[in-house]
């Protein structure tokens, strides 16, 4: 009995290989496989060779060689910063002392009574002023004129009160 082989079964026996043809197929892709390894192993050999020099050309780069001379200069601009760095923050710290200091000693005022303070004074002095006035041409009394010498000394010595704290950096 003969098989009856279709168009289809015909095109699969095309693409698949007799067992001699495979085995060939095999042979040489195993020689190329085996070729290409060889050509690897060589350049890899290649390589190898040619490592040693270069590990000795980077140990060579890395290694730094200071001289004696540079050595002293660096330690030498070292305490130069050192020294100027001191005596900028000894500088800094020596002024904010004296401004803390002043500070310190400062009576200060808030403004409101500071303001009212000189309002008082602006009205005394009208006030004085117009006492003064009044006593020259209408009422020629003696005694204003003592209570008058008596403001006046006074304020000349508030005034050197005020000058005397000035100096002392009190205010």
């Amino acid at each position: 009995m003969s098989k009856k082989y279709t168009t289809e079964d015909l095109r699969g026996m095309l693409d698949t290989y007799s067992p001699e043809q495979q085995m060939e197929i095999d042979a040489k892709t195993v020689s190329e496989s085996a070729k290409a390894l060889a050509d690897s192993s060589l350049l890899i050999k290649e390589c190898v060779e040619i490592l040693p020099p270069l590990v000795a050309a980077m140990q060579n780069a890395t290694t730094l060689h200071i001289s004696e001379e540079s050595v002293e200069e660096v330690m030498k601009a070292g305490e130069n910063v050192g020294v100027k760095a001191a005596e900028a923050f000894k500088k800094s710290v020596e002024s904010t002392i004296l401004d803390a200091q002043n500070t310190v000693n400062h009576v200060t005022l808030p403004t409101s009574v500071a303001l009212i303070l000189l309002i008082l004074l602006i009205g005394l002095i009208l006030f004085s002023g117009i006492i003064i006035y009044l006593n020259c041409t209408l009422w020629h009394n003696e005694r204003i004129y003592n209570i008058i010498w008596i403001s006046v000394e006074f304020l000349i010595g508030a005034m050197a009160l005020v000058v005397f704290m000035k100096h002392m950096k009190w205010i």
